[in-house]
């Protein structure tokens, strides 16, 4: 049975949420190319995380089959992806793909809000973590939690140390 989503476009039910979201990113006016069509081993990385944490988010979230194909076409159109329901440690994040085709991390602890670019090494372990197939939902949740948190820190402490060296180099330079 097909479902209507947004204009009246029938939708096959028969896909499952990573399966939509690929169809949609491959399409010829997403302006994004799926594996073997790109040829930039760092996008087909790129596309490859954002979907799979796409289809974790949504598995975490349990949202209906409606509900699930519905998200993975705003996450595709939007190129954003809400991963506040697998870093609850967070008020709000989120996984951006910006016009550069850079996977970009949004936070907000509370505390502070911030914008980290993922590295390759990131997404890498983001990797790693969502394709570990002995691991549960939940052991990829708290694995993508962990791997998260810990860019999140990175961040931080690049920060304090980047104000330091300046702060640090500016007093070098009066006391001359």
């Amino acid at each position: 049975n097909p479902i209507t989503i947004g204009n009246d476009n029938a939708v096959d039910t028969s896909l499952t949420p990573d399966e939509w979201m690929k169809k949609i990113l491959s399409s010829e006016d997403s302006g994004v190319g799926l594996s073997g069509m790109s040829n930039d081993p760092v996008m087909d990385m790129v596309i490859t995380l954002f979907t799979s944490l796409m289809a974790l988010a949504v598995k975490i979230d349990n949202k209906t089959q409606e509900d699930a194909l519905q998200a993975a076409t705003e996450a595709a159109v939007n190129r954003r992806i809400d991963l506040t329901s697998l870093v609850p440690s967070l008020k709000e994040c989120s996984l951006t793909i910006r016009e550069n085709d850079t996977p970009v991390l949004q936070y907000n602890n509370g505390k502070e809000t911030g914008t980290v670019a993922l590295s390759t090494a990131d997404m890498n372990r983001m990797s790693l973590a969502l394709n570990d197939s002995s691991s549960s939902d939940e052991d990829k949740k708290q694995r993508v939690a962990n791997v998260v948190n810990g860019i999140i820190v990175s961040n931080g402490l690049a920060k304090v140390y980047d104000r330091g060296v300046s702060e640090q180099s500016m007093s070098d330079t009066i006391s001359r």
